[in-house]
């Protein structure tokens, strides 16, 4: 069914801070709720509707939660954007989207936590674009209706392809500004007038700066990978500003009463406060929707090893593994460019089709090194962690030979610093319900990481080596020693 025009804000005159003390026009109205129930999901009892969560692995904390749907006919959308679904080869909604859907076209702020591969793309970028088509045409000079902000050039560019893909059809133009290119572009993109903007907050910022756009027409705002770390990768991409006090200055430039979709595959302690205070001028309670953190789908295991070995144990790993067969794809993680450049030039030379990603490489490289990798021309992918978000592979649906293309395995040569890190790299594999594998090699310098690394295969049902056991020990015993004589 079509979506309809629902709830207009009552804050619609409400905008961003301005310098400028003359009467400012008011804003239009903005469509906020543009859901109608399907009687299927009306007719839910609560017992039911608890029974359906629980199935799901879905957990809500909030008021007045809108039940979950159990189809794409069930949430909503707009015919058009059904056949593209269809066309793309979804069957059905993904346990995240069955929730997010109502909550999102509810015209609902949001915190979803959810595994990587979930489907959490498409839980905001299709409300978000519904919300685009509902709302009044916008006149020349006016920036977009939506926003959604990621962290990296990479995840931009993927949200980007798959909001073109399914904005068409709704008369939604897109694009995508990010830092690595020149800027007159990405104004010629802008002068067209697309009613969704993918970015990356320092490109926009600087855009934003300059006059080359503005937000106060944006009434909807979505956060892939809320949690971003502040790694030393992402300050080389973000180097002026880290990726908090860009956001907040880009809330700056937008309405009050705009709406917020935050994802994350995780959502540790230390950024929770930072990042619910994006919610917290808009007066309004959020909802909290969570799916199950670890990733059963993934058989997941430990070997350890000195510093030495790491070079040679992806090479006996890529000869032994039974899932690495043609076309199947491999992602290796490293913790330094230098790591990657080497391990890269080793698999050459033993005859792997390697190619390596880093921070350091051209923009037009890195394009080029995705789409070999993503077309299975060079399957194995040397990385540091700023490749680790946004290498969704089988998410571009390409014809059906690519279909039994996938990434097989991830290979965690340096250990990740920590446990969220981890979660991000292992979830390029095991995607959507398939079955992956990955393997961390793990040296007793590795040892403070040991305990979460425990955890989270526990939490995933893994079996917990002995060695790994003892180095976790180990580990405890040298912070406490730390904190004793400290």
């Amino acid at each position: 069914m079509a979506w309809r025009l629902g709830k207009s804000s009552a804050l619609h005159a409400a905008a961003g801070p301005s310098s400028d003390t003359t009467q400012q026009p008011p804003l239009p109205f903005v469509t906020r709720d543009y859901y109608l129930e399907h009687p299927a999901v009306a007719a839910l009892t609560e017992q039911q509707v608890e029974a359906e969560r629980k199935r799901l692995g879905v957990v809500v904390h909030g008021e007045d939660v809108p039940k979950p749907v159990g189809s794409f006919v069930q949430a909503s959308l707009p015919e058009h954007v059904l056949g593209t679904l269809r066309a793309a080869g979804y069957d059905a909604p993904t346990p995240i989207q069955r929730q997010a859907w109502p909550i999102a076209m509810s015209g609902r702020d949001v915190v979803g936590l959810a595994e990587t591969g979930s489907g959490k793309t498409l839980a905001y970028l299709l409300p978000a674009l519904v919300h685009a088509s509902a709302q009044p045409p916008l006149k020349e000079g006016e920036g977009p209706l939506c926003l959604v902000l990621a962290p990296t050039r990479e995840l931009a560019c993927q949200i980007e392809s798959e909001a073109a893909r399914f904005g068409a059809p709704c008369g939604v133009r897109t694009a995508a500004v990010y830092g690595g290119v020149p800027k007159a572009e990405q104004v010629a993109l802008l002068r067209k007038a697309p009613e969704l903007l993918v970015a990356t907050p320092g490109r926009l910022n600087e855009l934003l700066s300059k006059k080359k756009t503005e937000l106060t027409r944006c009434a909807l705002l979505a956060l892939d990978e809320a949690r971003r770390r502040y790694s030393r990768e992402a300050a080389e991409i973000q180097p002026r500003l880290g990726f908090e006090p860009q956001i907040s200055a880009i809330l700056g430039h937008m309405r009050h009463d705009r709406q917020s979709l935050l994802f994350s595959a995780t959502w540790p302690a230390e950024v929770q406060t930072k990042v619910l205070s994006f919610l917290s001028d808009q007066g309004r309670p959020f909802l909290f929707l969570s799916l199950g953190r670890a990733n059963t789908s993934i058989e997941q295991r430990v070997l350890l090893c000195d510093d030495a070995g790491k070079m040679e144990a992806p090479l006996t790993l890529l000869e032994e593994d039974d899932t690495v067969v043609d076309g199947s794809r491999l992602l290796l993680f490293t913790s330094s460019k230098r790591r990657c450049d080497e391990l890269t030039k080793e698999l050459r030379l033993d005859g792997w089709p390697a190619l390596a990603l880093h921070g350091d490489k051209p923009q037009e490289e890195r394009d080029w090194v995705l789409q070999q990798f993503r077309s299975a021309e060079h399957p194995l992918l040397v990385a540091t962690d700023v490749a680790q978000r946004g290498l969704d592979v089988k998410g571009e649906r390409r014809p059906r030979y690519f279909e039994t293309q996938r990434v097989a395995a991830v290979i965690n040569v340096d250990c990740p610093e920590t446990s969220e890190a981890y979660v991000h790299r292992i979830g390029r594999t095991g995607r959507a319900g398939e079955v992956g594998r990955a393997y961390t090699l793990v040296t007793p310098a590795d040892a403070r990481m040991c305990d979460d690394l425990v955890q989270v295969l526990r939490d995933a049902k893994q079996e917990v080596p002995p060695e790994l056991l003892r180095l976790a020990a180990e580990g405890r015993v040298a912070r406490y020693k730390r904190y004793k004589y400290s």
